[in-house]
Order: C-alpha cells, then structure tokens, then sequence
C-alpha cells in the first residue's frame, strides 16, 4: 500500500510539473503578420510608435491601427511577436538625431529637430529639406554624401 501511495504522489508531482512546463511562454518571434488584417507584412508599411516598428500588410491598416495601437501592441507581444526596434528620428536638415522638444509646424505636419538653428534653416527653405526627406524616405536612408555634408555644414555652427 505504501508502495501504491509513493508511485501515485511521483506521478501527481510529474503532471504538475510537466502542467507548469506547458504554461512557460513561447520564445518571442519577428512579426510577420499584420495585425489588422492577418495578412503577411509588406516591409515597405510601418508606422514606429514609441520606440517600436509595426508592419502592415497594406496601407490602411496604420491608420486603423494607430487608433488603438496600445491594445494592438499589447495583444502582439502576448501572443509572442517581438516587435522590431524603431530607429532613431533624424532631423531632416542635419541628419543627427532629434531632441523632441524641438518642433515645428509646417503646412499642419510637425517637424522634429536636433537644434533651433535647424529650425530656422528649415524655416527659410522648406521646400529644400521637404525634398530631400522625400527622396530618403523613397530609398530608405539619406543619400551617404548629403548626410555627410549636412553633418559637416551642422557641426560647424555654435552650440545648440
């Protein structure tokens, strides 16, 4: 009898264990669906929202995330989806990266900068800077050599 009760407390203590093992979380993967639609990511449709890069299958599905992106991102996460990092905001006239505090308006779309010289810079050529943002965002980072001779031309201004 004694027997039959160690075997039985051996084998409630392998199913609890084992009962614990199944509930351990599986290991985070990149997301590769849209969370809006279901649909495979297209890599060229993200939104980055708070230091994360969230991908869509189309556009559309960014704006109908973003009005609850919170939710969305939490039920990712839980369901195992690491989310990529989102890089750093760069300022569009000098290419370093932003201080979020410094902002301005243009034809009703905010604009973040490093420094308040590259607010005035933008403010008196805005075309300019729109171009060039356009042309990057088109081929995914600033050309090389314009970075670099925006670099050289914002290093060479006072202090911020």
């Amino acid at each position: 009898m004694l027997k039959r009760l160690f075997m039985l407390a051996l084998a409630c203590g392998s199913l609890t264990a084992g009962s614990l093992r199944a509930a351990e979380p599986a290991p985070a993967q990149p997301q590769t669906k849209c969370p809006i639609k279901g649909g495979d990511i297209d890599p060229k449709v993200y939104v980055d929202y708070h230091g994360k890069r969230i991908f869509f299958c189309c556009p559309g599905c960014d704006e109908k995330f973003l009005a609850k992106a919170d939710e969305h991102i939490a039920k990712m996460e839980a369901s195992g989806v690491q989310l990529a990092k989102a890089p750093p905001a760069l300022c569009p006239v000098s290419g370093e990266e932003v201080d979020p505090e410094i902002t301005y308006v243009h034809a009703g779309k905010t604009y973040t900068f490093c420094c308040k010289r590259c607010v005035s810079k933008f403010k008196k050529e805005p075309a300019k800077y729109l171009k060039a943002e356009a042309k990057a965002e088109d081929h995914g980072a600033m050309d090389h050599d314009a970075k670099a001779n925006a670099h050289e031309q914002h290093s060479t201004h006072n202090a911020h």
